[in-house]
């Protein structure tokens, strides 16, 4: 797979010319802050892929939601790009832990911005193998862990990631971001309790969701487990945001997609004081 750069198109962000996987197109994404638009690997079409989740067929190989890009990674993305204009060193001297990465672009974005270690990861398999591949092609370093964070204890996920690279993990703080994942309570509860357990391990959280089927719940759970925790939320508009729905393959469809932008822990405002 080759990467080079090419130069800014009407005088934006440069672009990699890359050559993605079979069934599989290049997505710029461009990022304010960011002198190089961001390449994600996108499904061209998701007609198989729906309708085997329809029938069922909940396998390794079925992931018609890890392929698309969804809009609160990319909101989440320009929340990590103004954090880092706002510190001397951009991310350096964070870990960004990405739940539920899906195509990676917030993993990706970090990695751009200079965090010292990213690590995305996801339940599937296919989007984390995407995910690889399009930070291979841009020189990008991510680690990809296959995770359910339903099912792993922070505990057993820190345990791993000290087993991996225990002098990168030593004194660094973990931000953990997660973007367009509580879909279902399950999810919204589990994740509310990750979060608070990193948090309140002197880490901080950002979370983003253009569906909002369960962000009322996740806060809730937050507040309800860590009632001192610092909490802000605010809303933000993707004007003319381009997807590929999962419920009509094949077609591509633009609205204004709003997104909740939810930030976790009191580090937060030491940033905005900069």
């Amino acid at each position: 797979m080759q990467c080079s750069s090419v130069g800014a198109l009407a005088g934006g962000p440069a672009r990699f010319d890359i050559e993605p996987p079979d069934g599989y197109h290049v997505r710029h994404v461009p990022i304010p802050g960011l002198a190089k638009e961001v390449v994600v690997f996108e499904r061209d079409s998701l007609a198989d892929q729906s309708d085997a989740f329809i029938r069922g067929e909940h396998s390794e190989n079925v992931d018609p939601f890890g392929q698309v890009l969804w809009p609160a990674a990319a909101a989440a993305s320009t929340v990590l790009s103004d954090r880092a204009s706002r510190q001397e060193n951009g991310l350096s001297g964070l870990c960004i832990l990405e739940a539920g990465a899906g195509l990676g672009l917030c993993s990706l974005t970090a990695s751009c911005l200079g965090a010292s270690r990213v690590i995305a990861t996801d339940a599937s398999v296919i989007a984390l193998n995407l995910l690889g591949a399009a930070a291979g092609a841009q020189a990008l370093e991510v680690e990809c862990q296959v995770w359910d964070f339903v099912k792993l204890s922070w505990e057993a996920c820190s345990l791993s990631l000290q087993s991996d690279a225990p002098h990168k993990l030593v004194s660094m703080p973990i931000l953990i971001v997660a973007a367009d994942v509580l879909y279902s309570e399950e999810l919204a509860d589990s994740l509310a309790l990750r979060f608070v357990e990193i948090c309140q391990s002197g880490g901080q959280g950002l979370v983003t969701d253009s569906v909002c089927l369960y962000t009322g719940r996740f806060e809730d759970k937050v507040r309800k487990m860590a009632p001192d925790l610092k909490i802000t939320s605010s809303r933000a508009t993707l004007s003319s945001w381009d997807a590929i729905p999962v419920a009509k393959a094949g077609v591509t469809r633009e609205y204004d997609a709003e997104v909740t932008i939810i930030r976790l822990g009191s580090a937060w405002d030491m940033v905005h004081e900069q």
